[in-house]
């Protein structure tokens, strides 16, 4: 019988609820995830905040993604890391997540999320930079707001700020998030999900 668990690892996380935020990625991806485990909350020691941590203008430490998963090569795998840290990517930039299909690795940053972090709106926002980073591990990609509305006519995941803040004026992390659906996604992204659960279903692999 095919099983994948998703691994989910707090790291200097502040918030709880961590238990509905696997349970909402299992029921939207399942049978791709077949459940969900939560690994013990991890504080970076010394040496490990040397490998993947800086400080920026504000003296607040934060996470370079590109070193992020060499923290956890022998954790086993798939692993969704949740931070209420800041973190920036290659380009120096302030992103919600990130994913990196080499080493298995998913993580989302809390950090510029809305409220306190176990308000429904901040599970919502953490749930639906969740969903995006995971989807690309099936193969969806980033994609314009115009016309792919989910059945709760909310932007779909996998639409990108960058793509269409312009075109609506610029707007807050937190109104960002709050207009993108957090149970679903767009018809388009729906089939390319829907026919990996089919393979799973038929063939108890996926391919």
């Amino acid at each position: 019988m095919y099983e994948r668990i998703l691994r989910i690892q707090p790291l200097e996380f502040k918030g709880e609820r961590l238990d509905e935020v696997g349970k909402r990625i299992v029921a939207i991806f399942h049978p791709l995830f077949t459940g969900y485990s939560i690994n013990d909350k991890l504080q970076l020691s010394d040496t490990e905040a040397g490998l993947i941590t800086e400080r920026n203008s504000a003296h607040e430490t934060i996470v370079y993604s590109p070193s992020l998963p060499k923290l956890f090569l022998d954790y086993i795998k798939p692993l969704l890391v949740i931070t209420s840290l800041g973190v920036i990517n290659n380009n120096r930039t302030s992103v919600y997540g990130g994913s990196d299909k080499f080493y298995e690795v998913d993580f989302i940053s809390a950090y510029k999320s809305y409220g306190v972090l176990n308000s429904d709106h901040s599970i919502d926002a953490i749930v639906s930079v969740a969903i995006h980073e995971l989807g690309h591990r099936f193969g969806l990609e980033h994609h314009k707001w115009i016309g792919r509305y989910t059945s709760k006519q909310k932007y779909c995941p996998m639409t990108t700020e960058h793509i269409w803040d312009k075109a609506e004026g610029r707007i807050t992390s937190s109104e960002y998030l709050s207009l993108q659906d957090s149970a679903s996604f767009c018809r388009g992204c729906t089939k390319k999900v829907e026919r990996l659960k089919k393979e799973i279903r038929r063939h108890n692999v996926l391919v």
